[in-house]
C-alpha cells in the first residue's frame, strides 16, 4: 500500500492510542508499513504490527528483517505471506481470547485495506474485517474510485508464480471494482460510516469507522467529507 500523502494522518491516529494493534493488507515494497514500523519503534514501548501479502517486492525483507532484529520485547511486527482471505481467517481463528466469534476476536485498531481491486475479493475482505476491528478502530481503504475489476493473478509477475486469486472465483454478477463492494458493505451494515479523505493528489482514500470523525475536522478542517 502506498498512503504517500497521509502517512502523517494515519500516524497521528496511531498517536492517540498506547499500545496499537496495526493490520495492513497488500504491503507490496513496504511504502507505508516500514514508516509505521520506524514510528511505532520509536514512540511506542509496546504494538503490533501485521502486514499480509501474497507477494513481496524489491528489498522489502532486508529492510525489515534489520529492522525486526532491534525490537524490544513487547514491539511486535510480522509478516504473513498468504492471500488475504485465508490469513484474515486465520487471524480470527488463531485470536487466543476468541471464543466461537465473540467481541474479543475485534483486535486492530487500523487495518489498512489496499489487497486486490475486484469486487468480489474486496467485499469478502471487509466481510472478515468487520469482526477484526475494534469498536472505535479505523479502516484506511485505498483505490476507492476503483470501479472496474483488476486481478493481480492477470499480472504477469503473478503469472509467473501462479499466485492470486483468480477471476472465474471471484466474479459477482452485475458487481465490479472497490467502489461498490465498498458502498454494498456500508449499506448492508448501517454501523459503518463512511468519509472521503480530501486534498491527496492522485490518491483516493476512504476511511471507515462505526463513529463519528467530528473531532478529526476540528483540528484539521476540510480532511474529511462524510460519503
Amino acid at each position: 500500500m502506498a498512503y504517500h500523502g497521509y502517512f502523517l494522518f494515519v500516524d497521528a491516529f496511531l498517536d492517540s492510542i498506547p499500545a496499537p494493534n496495526v493490520l495492513e493488507v497488500g504491503v507490496h515494497r513496504g511504502q507505508t508499513f516500514l514508516p509505521i514500523l520506524s514510528s511505532q519503534m520509536r514512540k511506542k514501548e509496546s504494538f503490533n504490527l501485521i502486514g499480509l501479502d501474497i507477494l513481496l517486492r524489491d528489498n522489502f525483507e532486508v529492510s525489515f528483517g534489520l529492522m525486526r532484529s532491534q525490537l524490544t520485547a513487547n514491539q511486535h511486527a510480522s509478516i504473513c505471506i498468504d492471500d488475504s482471505l485465508s490469513a484474515m481467517a486465520n487471524i480470527r481463528r488463531s485470536d487466543p481470547e476468541s471464543e466461537g466469534g465473540s467481541s474479543s476476536n475485534e483486535v486492530f485498531d487500523l487495518i489498512l485495506l489496499d489487497g486486490d481491486h475486484n469486487y468480489g475479493t474486496v467485499s469478502k475482505e471487509l466481510e472478515l474485517i468487520k469482526g477484526l476491528i475494534k469498536n472505535h478502530g479505523m479502516i484506511l481503504i485505498d483505490d476507492y474510485d476503483m470501479t472496474k475489476d483488476e486481478f493481480f493473478a492477470e499480472k504477469p509477475e503473478y503469472v509467473e508464480k501462479d499466485i492470486g486469486n483468480k477471476r472465474e472465483d471471484l466474479l459477482v454478477e452485475g458487481k465490479e471494482g472497490v467502489q461498490a463492494a465498498v458502498d454494498d458493505f456500508v449499506d448492508q451494515n448501517p454501523e459503518f460510516k463512511l468519509f472521503k479523505l480530501t486534498g491527496f493528489v492522485n490518491e483516493s482514500p476512504v476511511l471507515m469507522t462505526r463513529y463519528d470523525l467530528d473531532d478529526i475536522n476540528k483540528d484539521n478542517p476540510g480532511l474529511i467529507t462524510k460519503l
